[in-house]
Protein backbone atom coordinates (compact mmCIF):
# COMPACT_ATOMS: atom_id res chain seq x y z
CA UNK A 1 0.00 0.00 0.00
CA UNK A 2 1.70 2.98 -1.40
CA UNK A 3 0.90 7.11 -1.04
CA UNK A 4 3.57 8.58 -3.76
CA UNK A 5 1.69 11.11 -6.02
CA UNK A 6 3.03 13.51 -8.26
CA UNK A 7 0.73 15.62 -10.09
CA UNK A 8 -1.58 13.83 -12.28
CA UNK A 9 0.69 11.04 -12.67
CA UNK A 10 -1.96 8.59 -9.84
CA UNK A 11 -5.42 9.96 -10.41
CA UNK A 12 -6.74 7.59 -8.23
CA UNK A 13 -5.23 9.34 -5.49
CA UNK A 14 -4.95 12.88 -6.32
CA UNK A 15 -7.28 15.45 -8.56
CA UNK A 16 -5.86 18.21 -9.30
CA UNK A 17 -7.86 20.86 -11.61
CA UNK A 18 -6.19 21.25 -15.27
CA UNK A 19 -6.19 24.58 -15.40
CA UNK A 20 -3.91 25.27 -12.29
CA UNK A 21 -1.33 23.24 -14.37
CA UNK A 22 0.89 23.24 -11.13
CA UNK A 23 3.14 20.18 -10.15
CA UNK A 24 2.32 18.88 -6.35
CA UNK A 25 4.32 15.99 -4.79
CA UNK A 26 3.45 14.34 -1.46
CA UNK A 27 4.82 11.19 -0.23
CA UNK A 28 3.81 9.50 3.10
CA UNK A 29 5.83 6.74 4.46
CA UNK A 30 8.98 5.48 2.69
CA UNK A 31 8.59 4.85 -0.72
CA UNK A 32 5.14 5.18 -0.68
CA UNK A 33 4.76 2.63 2.34
CA UNK A 34 2.52 3.71 5.29
CA UNK A 35 3.22 2.12 8.75
CA UNK A 36 -0.38 2.35 10.85
CA UNK A 37 -0.13 3.08 14.41
CA UNK A 38 3.27 4.51 13.81
CA UNK A 39 5.48 7.69 13.04
CA UNK A 40 5.56 7.83 9.39
CA UNK A 41 7.86 10.89 7.53
CA UNK A 42 6.00 13.22 5.41
CA UNK A 43 7.11 15.23 2.67
CA UNK A 44 5.11 18.22 0.36
CA UNK A 45 6.81 19.47 -2.58
CA UNK A 46 4.87 22.57 -4.10
CA UNK A 47 5.91 24.66 -6.97
CA UNK A 48 4.87 28.00 -7.80
CA UNK A 49 2.00 28.17 -5.03
CA UNK A 50 1.43 30.42 -2.90
CA UNK A 51 0.50 29.53 1.12
CA UNK A 52 -1.64 26.44 1.30
CA UNK A 53 -3.58 24.34 3.56
CA UNK A 54 -2.23 20.48 4.06
CA UNK A 55 -5.35 18.38 6.05
CA UNK A 56 -4.92 14.60 7.04
CA UNK A 57 -8.92 13.21 8.24
CA UNK A 58 -8.63 9.79 9.39
CA UNK A 59 -11.49 8.33 11.32
CA UNK A 60 -11.05 5.01 13.24
CA UNK A 61 -12.52 3.47 16.05
CA UNK A 62 -15.69 0.93 15.76
CA UNK A 63 -19.28 1.13 15.43
CA UNK A 64 -19.49 -0.08 19.32
CA UNK A 65 -16.91 2.48 20.44
CA UNK A 66 -17.83 4.71 18.28
CA UNK A 67 -16.05 6.77 15.17
CA UNK A 68 -13.45 8.92 16.59
CA UNK A 69 -11.66 11.55 14.16
CA UNK A 70 -7.89 12.27 13.71
CA UNK A 71 -7.41 15.75 11.94
CA UNK A 72 -3.81 16.70 10.86
CA UNK A 73 -3.13 20.41 9.59
CA UNK A 74 -0.59 22.15 8.36
CA UNK A 75 0.13 25.77 6.61
CA UNK A 76 2.33 25.68 3.80
CA UNK A 77 4.55 29.17 3.41
CA UNK A 78 4.90 28.25 -0.49
CA UNK A 79 6.17 31.34 -2.71
CA UNK A 80 7.51 31.27 -6.58
CA UNK A 81 9.63 28.40 -7.04
CA UNK A 82 10.24 25.21 -5.56
CA UNK A 83 8.82 24.48 -1.73
CA UNK A 84 9.70 21.86 0.47
CA UNK A 85 7.49 20.83 3.82
CA UNK A 86 8.72 17.80 5.83
CA UNK A 87 7.42 16.45 8.71
CA UNK A 88 6.58 13.44 11.04
CA UNK A 89 2.86 12.18 11.72
CA UNK A 90 1.14 9.68 13.51
CA UNK A 91 -0.73 7.94 11.32
CA UNK A 92 -3.55 5.42 13.85
CA UNK A 93 -4.84 2.50 11.93
CA UNK A 94 -7.80 4.09 10.39
CA UNK A 95 -11.42 3.26 8.23
CA UNK A 96 -11.09 5.63 6.39
CA UNK A 97 -8.43 8.42 5.42
CA UNK A 98 -9.00 11.65 3.43
CA UNK A 99 -6.27 14.06 2.26
CA UNK A 100 -6.70 17.57 0.51
CA UNK A 101 -4.48 20.44 -0.30
CA UNK A 102 -5.93 23.64 -0.53
CA UNK A 103 -5.32 27.44 -1.61
CA UNK A 104 -8.18 28.82 -0.19
CA UNK A 105 -11.07 27.55 -1.17
CA UNK A 106 -9.20 25.64 -3.82
CA UNK A 107 -8.66 22.17 -3.81
CA UNK A 108 -5.66 21.69 -5.17
CA UNK A 109 -4.98 18.27 -5.03
CA UNK A 110 -6.85 15.25 -2.91
CA UNK A 111 -7.07 11.50 -2.17
CA UNK A 112 -7.93 8.54 0.00
CA UNK A 113 -7.35 5.45 1.10
CA UNK A 114 -9.63 2.45 2.53
CA UNK A 115 -9.46 0.16 5.29
CA UNK A 116 -8.05 -2.73 3.56
CA UNK A 117 -5.36 -0.64 2.57
CA UNK A 118 -3.44 -0.48 6.23
CA UNK A 119 -0.87 -2.88 7.09
CA UNK A 120 1.01 -2.03 10.95
CA UNK A 121 3.88 -4.22 9.46
CA UNK A 122 7.36 -2.48 10.43
CA UNK A 123 9.41 -2.00 7.04
CA UNK A 124 12.38 -3.38 6.55
CA UNK A 125 14.31 -1.00 4.42
CA UNK A 126 17.35 -2.02 1.14
CA UNK A 127 19.82 0.45 0.26
CA UNK A 128 20.94 -1.10 -2.81
CA UNK A 129 21.71 -0.65 -6.53
CA UNK A 130 20.10 -4.37 -6.74
CA UNK A 131 17.41 -4.81 -3.94
CA UNK A 132 16.07 -7.70 -5.65
CA UNK A 133 19.29 -9.87 -4.79
CA UNK A 134 18.27 -9.90 -0.98
CA UNK A 135 14.49 -10.22 -0.76
CA UNK A 136 14.52 -13.83 -0.20
CA UNK A 137 16.80 -13.38 2.69
CA UNK A 138 13.66 -12.00 4.60
CA UNK A 139 10.81 -13.75 5.95
CA UNK A 140 7.64 -14.28 4.20
CA UNK A 141 5.92 -11.76 6.39
CA UNK A 142 8.39 -8.63 5.85
CA UNK A 143 7.42 -6.03 4.43
CA UNK A 144 10.23 -4.92 2.22
CA UNK A 145 10.96 -1.93 0.33
CA UNK A 146 13.97 -0.28 -1.32
CA UNK A 147 15.11 2.90 -0.49
CA UNK A 148 17.40 5.95 -1.84
CA UNK A 149 20.03 7.45 0.35
CA UNK A 150 19.04 11.18 -0.14
CA UNK A 151 15.15 10.31 0.74
CA UNK A 152 16.49 8.75 4.25
CA UNK A 153 15.17 11.57 7.22
CA UNK A 154 17.49 12.65 9.84
CA UNK A 155 14.52 13.00 12.02
CA UNK A 156 14.29 10.01 14.83
CA UNK A 157 10.33 9.77 14.81
CA UNK A 158 10.15 8.81 11.32
CA UNK A 159 11.82 5.33 11.62
CA UNK A 160 9.51 3.85 14.43
CA UNK A 161 7.71 2.14 11.75
CA UNK A 162 11.19 0.73 10.40
CA UNK A 163 12.50 -2.83 11.52
CA UNK A 164 16.04 -2.73 9.61
CA UNK A 165 17.75 -0.77 6.80
CA UNK A 166 20.09 -2.87 4.86
CA UNK A 167 23.35 -1.44 3.06
CA UNK A 168 24.95 -3.51 0.80
CA UNK A 169 27.59 -0.92 -1.18
CA UNK A 170 25.90 -0.70 -4.60
CA UNK A 171 23.64 2.43 -4.01
CA UNK A 172 24.82 6.07 -2.82
CA UNK A 173 26.41 7.19 0.36
CA UNK A 174 24.01 7.40 2.88
CA UNK A 175 24.51 11.04 5.33
CA UNK A 176 25.91 9.69 8.76
CA UNK A 177 22.91 11.33 10.15
CA UNK A 178 20.37 9.87 8.79
CA UNK A 179 21.65 5.99 9.68
CA UNK A 180 22.55 7.78 13.67
CA UNK A 181 18.90 8.88 14.04
CA UNK A 182 17.86 5.55 12.39
CA UNK A 183 19.97 3.59 14.78
CA UNK A 184 18.95 5.51 17.97
CA UNK A 185 15.30 5.19 17.01
CA UNK A 186 15.38 1.20 17.62
CA UNK A 187 16.41 0.23 13.65
CA UNK A 188 18.78 -2.63 13.08
CA UNK A 189 21.41 -1.08 10.38
CA UNK A 190 23.32 -4.35 8.94
CA UNK A 191 25.91 -3.08 6.74
CA UNK A 192 27.91 -5.53 5.13
CA UNK A 193 31.16 -6.43 4.89
CA UNK A 194 33.89 -5.62 2.21
CA UNK A 195 32.01 -2.08 1.23
CA UNK A 196 34.10 -0.22 -2.18
CA UNK A 197 36.07 2.74 -0.66
CA UNK A 198 33.31 5.19 -1.19
CA UNK A 199 31.24 4.15 1.76
CA UNK A 200 34.62 4.64 3.71
CA UNK A 201 33.06 6.82 6.18
CA UNK A 202 30.14 4.37 7.26
CA UNK A 203 33.38 2.46 8.88
CA UNK A 204 32.88 5.16 11.59
CA UNK A 205 29.72 3.66 12.91
CA UNK A 206 31.38 -0.12 13.87
CA UNK A 207 33.17 -0.87 16.36
CA UNK A 208 34.04 -4.66 16.76
CA UNK A 209 31.63 -5.88 14.04
CA UNK A 210 28.78 -4.14 15.53
CA UNK A 211 27.88 -0.82 18.38
CA UNK A 212 24.58 0.08 20.03
CA UNK A 213 23.19 3.74 19.41
CA UNK A 214 20.22 4.20 21.06
CA UNK A 215 17.50 1.99 21.53
CA UNK A 216 19.05 0.30 18.46
CA UNK A 217 22.14 -0.95 16.40
CA UNK A 218 24.66 -0.93 13.50
CA UNK A 219 25.68 -3.88 12.82
CA UNK A 220 28.73 -4.88 10.20
CA UNK A 221 27.46 -8.65 8.68
CA UNK A 222 28.62 -11.44 6.21
CA UNK A 223 25.52 -12.01 3.67
CA UNK A 224 25.25 -15.36 5.26
CA UNK A 225 24.12 -14.21 8.31
CA UNK A 226 21.46 -11.83 7.08
CA UNK A 227 18.34 -14.25 7.46
CA UNK A 228 19.29 -14.72 11.66
CA UNK A 229 19.98 -10.76 11.54
CA UNK A 230 16.41 -10.11 9.99
CA UNK A 231 14.14 -12.07 12.53
CA UNK A 232 15.21 -10.11 15.22
CA UNK A 233 12.11 -8.83 16.92
CA UNK A 234 11.50 -5.24 17.01
CA UNK A 235 11.33 -3.16 20.35
CA UNK A 236 7.79 -2.72 20.54
CA UNK A 237 7.54 1.57 22.17
CA UNK A 238 3.69 1.26 22.94
CA UNK A 239 4.94 -1.30 25.76
CA UNK A 240 7.30 1.21 27.17
CA UNK A 241 4.77 4.16 26.46
CA UNK A 242 2.08 2.15 28.40
CA UNK A 243 5.09 1.51 31.28
CA UNK A 244 5.61 5.26 32.07
CA UNK A 245 1.76 6.04 31.29
CA UNK A 246 1.15 4.35 35.20
CA UNK A 247 3.43 6.58 36.89
CA UNK A 248 2.39 10.13 35.40
CA UNK A 249 -0.64 10.62 36.90
CA UNK A 250 -1.31 13.93 38.35
CA UNK A 251 -2.61 14.79 41.71
CA UNK A 252 -5.54 16.32 41.68
CA UNK A 253 -6.91 18.58 44.84
CA UNK A 254 -9.04 16.81 46.73
CA UNK A 255 -12.55 17.14 47.01
CA UNK A 256 -14.31 18.54 50.17
CA UNK A 257 -15.65 15.91 52.64
CA UNK A 258 -18.85 14.55 52.63
CA UNK A 259 -19.50 14.95 56.33
CA UNK A 260 -18.78 18.73 55.73
CA UNK A 261 -21.14 19.37 53.03
CA UNK A 262 -23.88 17.53 55.42
CA UNK A 263 -22.77 19.24 58.50
CA UNK A 264 -23.23 22.85 56.40
CA UNK A 265 -26.38 21.67 54.46
CA UNK A 266 -27.54 21.11 57.88
CA UNK A 267 -26.93 24.16 59.42
CA UNK A 268 -28.11 25.77 57.02
CA UNK A 269 -31.23 24.45 56.88
CA UNK A 270 -31.99 25.18 61.01
CA UNK A 271 -31.15 28.69 60.00
CA UNK A 272 -33.35 28.70 57.35
CA UNK A 273 -36.59 27.04 59.13
CA UNK A 274 -36.23 29.61 62.37
CA UNK A 275 -35.99 32.82 60.90
CA UNK A 276 -38.89 31.72 58.42
CA UNK A 277 -40.75 30.61 61.89
CA UNK A 278 -39.52 33.97 63.17
CA UNK A 279 -39.85 36.34 60.88
CA UNK A 280 -42.24 35.13 58.08
CA UNK A 281 -41.42 36.32 54.64
CA UNK A 282 -38.59 38.62 55.79
CA UNK A 283 -37.15 35.60 57.52
CA UNK A 284 -37.56 33.82 53.98
CA UNK A 285 -35.78 36.76 52.28
CA UNK A 286 -32.80 37.09 55.01
CA UNK A 287 -32.22 33.07 54.42
CA UNK A 288 -32.00 33.14 50.24
CA UNK A 289 -29.79 36.19 50.70
CA UNK A 290 -27.19 34.08 53.21
CA UNK A 291 -27.30 31.66 50.75
CA UNK A 292 -26.34 33.09 47.97
CA UNK A 293 -23.90 34.99 50.07
CA UNK A 294 -22.04 31.40 51.68
CA UNK A 295 -22.15 30.59 48.03
CA UNK A 296 -20.05 33.10 46.73
CA UNK A 297 -17.52 32.86 49.78
CA UNK A 298 -17.19 28.99 49.47
CA UNK A 299 -16.47 29.67 45.63
CA UNK A 300 -13.79 32.14 46.53
CA UNK A 301 -12.20 29.63 49.20
CA UNK A 302 -12.98 26.54 48.03
CA UNK A 303 -12.51 26.15 44.47
CA UNK A 304 -8.92 24.66 43.23
CA UNK A 305 -6.17 27.02 42.64
CA UNK A 306 -6.18 26.07 38.73
CA UNK A 307 -8.52 24.59 36.25
CA UNK A 308 -5.63 21.97 34.28
CA UNK A 309 -3.13 19.54 36.20
CA UNK A 310 -0.30 18.07 33.88
CA UNK A 311 2.34 15.50 34.79
CA UNK A 312 5.28 14.47 32.44
CA UNK A 313 7.67 11.72 32.95
CA UNK A 314 10.34 10.46 30.05
CA UNK A 315 12.62 7.50 29.15
CA UNK A 316 15.62 7.97 27.82
CA UNK A 317 16.97 4.27 25.91
CA UNK A 318 20.71 4.96 25.64
CA UNK A 319 23.64 3.59 24.15
CA UNK A 320 27.27 5.08 22.20
CA UNK A 321 26.29 8.57 23.91
CA UNK A 322 22.49 9.14 22.16
CA UNK A 323 19.44 7.82 23.51
CA UNK A 324 15.61 7.82 22.25
CA UNK A 325 13.80 9.53 24.32
CA UNK A 326 9.96 8.32 25.10
CA UNK A 327 7.72 10.99 26.84
CA UNK A 328 3.87 10.85 28.11
CA UNK A 329 2.35 13.67 29.90
CA UNK A 330 -1.08 13.12 31.07
CA UNK A 331 -3.33 16.04 31.22
CA UNK A 332 -6.33 16.32 33.98
CA UNK A 333 -9.22 18.98 33.44
CA UNK A 334 -11.11 19.90 36.43
CA UNK A 335 -14.30 21.76 33.91
CA UNK A 336 -15.18 21.33 30.88
CA UNK A 337 -13.16 22.18 28.01
CA UNK A 338 -10.94 22.50 24.87
CA UNK A 339 -7.36 21.56 25.99
CA UNK A 340 -4.13 22.89 23.89
CA UNK A 341 -1.19 21.29 24.40
CA UNK A 342 2.02 22.87 22.89
CA UNK A 343 3.94 20.14 21.24
CA UNK A 344 3.93 16.89 18.69
CA UNK A 345 2.28 13.93 19.86
CA UNK A 346 -0.94 11.47 19.97
CA UNK A 347 -3.51 10.47 22.40
CA UNK A 348 -2.95 7.22 24.28
CA UNK A 349 -6.89 6.87 24.45
CA UNK A 350 -9.51 6.63 21.34
CA UNK A 351 -10.90 10.43 21.10
CA UNK A 352 -10.95 12.73 18.33
CA UNK A 353 -8.25 14.83 18.29
CA UNK A 354 -6.36 17.51 15.97
CA UNK A 355 -2.71 17.98 15.71
CA UNK A 356 -0.65 20.43 13.50
CA UNK A 357 3.67 20.60 13.16
CA UNK A 358 3.22 22.19 16.42
CA UNK A 359 0.69 21.27 18.66
CA UNK A 360 -2.35 19.45 19.20
CA UNK A 361 -5.98 19.75 20.68
CA UNK A 362 -9.03 17.84 22.02
CA UNK A 363 -11.66 17.97 24.42
CA UNK A 364 -11.83 16.80 27.65
CA UNK A 365 -15.20 16.39 29.99
CA UNK A 366 -15.34 17.42 33.69
CA UNK A 367 -12.77 15.85 35.66
CA UNK A 368 -11.52 13.48 33.33
CA UNK A 369 -7.99 13.17 31.91
CA UNK A 370 -5.83 11.93 28.66
CA UNK A 371 -2.33 11.00 28.39
CA UNK A 372 -0.61 12.25 25.34
CA UNK A 373 2.35 9.97 23.97
CA UNK A 374 5.14 12.45 22.68
CA UNK A 375 7.20 12.33 19.81
CA UNK A 376 10.01 10.37 19.78
CA UNK A 377 12.98 12.89 19.96
CA UNK A 378 16.74 11.96 19.87
CA UNK A 379 19.23 13.35 22.64
CA UNK A 380 22.44 13.47 23.77
CA UNK A 381 22.78 10.58 26.92
CA UNK A 382 23.11 10.97 30.37
CA UNK A 383 24.47 7.59 30.85
CA UNK A 384 27.22 6.33 29.19
CA UNK A 385 30.18 3.02 29.20
CA UNK A 386 33.67 3.85 30.35
CA UNK A 387 34.98 0.18 30.03
CA UNK A 388 33.37 -2.06 32.40
CA UNK A 389 31.54 0.99 34.33
CA UNK A 390 29.17 3.79 33.90
CA UNK A 391 29.66 7.64 33.71
CA UNK A 392 26.94 9.60 34.83
CA UNK A 393 26.63 12.93 32.92
CA UNK A 394 23.44 14.37 34.04
CA UNK A 395 23.00 17.53 36.70
CA UNK A 396 20.17 16.12 39.26
CA UNK A 397 21.16 13.35 41.19
CA UNK A 398 20.21 9.81 39.93
CA UNK A 399 18.45 7.63 42.33
CA UNK A 400 17.02 4.13 42.67
CA UNK A 401 20.20 2.74 40.55
CA UNK A 402 19.53 -0.65 39.17
CA UNK A 403 21.42 -2.86 36.92
CA UNK A 404 19.50 -5.77 35.63
CA UNK A 405 20.94 -9.00 36.70
CA UNK A 406 23.29 -7.33 39.42
CA UNK A 407 20.59 -6.07 41.69
CA UNK A 408 20.43 -2.42 43.42
CA UNK A 409 23.36 0.30 43.37
CA UNK A 410 24.35 3.02 45.03
CA UNK A 411 23.00 6.45 43.66
CA UNK A 412 24.98 8.76 41.97
CA UNK A 413 25.66 12.45 41.54
CA UNK A 414 26.81 14.50 38.66
CA UNK A 415 30.72 13.01 37.14
CA UNK A 416 30.18 10.13 39.49
CA UNK A 417 31.55 6.38 38.00
CA UNK A 418 29.13 3.65 38.90
CA UNK A 419 31.03 0.01 38.55
CA UNK A 420 28.20 -2.55 38.67
CA UNK A 421 28.22 -4.94 41.89
CA UNK A 422 25.85 -7.91 43.03
CA UNK A 423 23.41 -6.92 45.62
CA UNK A 424 20.46 -8.29 47.54
CA UNK A 425 16.81 -7.58 45.82
CA UNK A 426 15.02 -4.73 47.04
CA UNK A 427 11.62 -3.28 46.70
CA UNK A 428 11.95 -1.88 43.07
CA UNK A 429 9.53 1.51 41.99
CA UNK A 430 6.39 0.83 40.30
CA UNK A 431 7.87 1.88 36.77
CA UNK A 432 10.69 -0.47 37.29
CA UNK A 433 8.69 -3.38 37.61
CA UNK A 434 7.14 -2.92 33.99
CA UNK A 435 10.20 -1.29 32.20
CA UNK A 436 12.71 -3.86 33.27
CA UNK A 437 10.83 -6.56 31.39
CA UNK A 438 11.51 -4.82 28.38
CA UNK A 439 15.04 -4.38 28.78
CA UNK A 440 18.14 -6.71 27.97
CA UNK A 441 20.24 -8.53 30.84
CA UNK A 442 23.41 -5.34 32.03
CA UNK A 443 21.10 -2.87 31.89
CA UNK A 444 21.66 0.30 33.74
CA UNK A 445 18.33 2.12 35.25
CA UNK A 446 17.75 5.37 37.02
CA UNK A 447 15.86 8.50 37.99
CA UNK A 448 16.50 11.58 38.35
CA UNK A 449 13.34 13.88 38.79
CA UNK A 450 10.63 13.40 36.11
CA UNK A 451 13.56 11.63 34.19
CA UNK A 452 13.92 7.80 33.78
CA UNK A 453 17.54 7.06 32.46
CA UNK A 454 17.95 3.26 30.83
CA UNK A 455 21.31 1.95 29.34
CA UNK A 456 21.66 -0.49 27.23
CA UNK A 457 24.69 -3.16 27.15
CA UNK A 458 27.59 -1.86 25.01
CA UNK A 459 27.59 -5.12 22.80
CA UNK A 460 25.21 -4.94 20.17
CA UNK A 461 24.05 -8.90 20.67
CA UNK A 462 21.14 -9.99 18.83
CA UNK A 463 18.48 -12.16 22.14
CA UNK A 464 15.40 -13.60 21.98
CA UNK A 465 12.92 -9.99 21.49
CA UNK A 466 15.45 -8.02 19.81
CA UNK A 467 18.56 -5.80 20.49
Amino acid sequence: MRIRLICLTLPMFVAIGLAQNRPVQLEIGFNGEIVADAWNPLLLITRDLGETVLEFRIDRGSLRDGIKTFTYRAVIPGGSGITVFQDDVFIPGWRSFVWSLKQDATTIASGSLGQRERDPRPLDLILSATPGVWRGRYGREARITEIAAASLPERLASYQGVKSLLIDGTGAVPRLESLTAAAAAGVLVVILNDLPSAHADLELLLTDGGVRLGAGAVIGANPELLTSLFSAALRDDESFYDALRSTATPELPAPLPQLILLIAIGVYAVMTTLLVRLAGVPGLVTALGLALVFSMAAWQLLRPPQAEYQTSVSLDLAAGNLAKRLQTTTVASLPEGLIDFEGNGRLANLRSYTATDKDLSFRLGRWQSETIFQRPTLVPALLGWEGETVRYRGSDRLRNVYVKGFGPQAELAAGDVLEPLHAEESTLPAAYLKLLPLLPEGSVIGRAGDRILALLPAEARLEEGGL
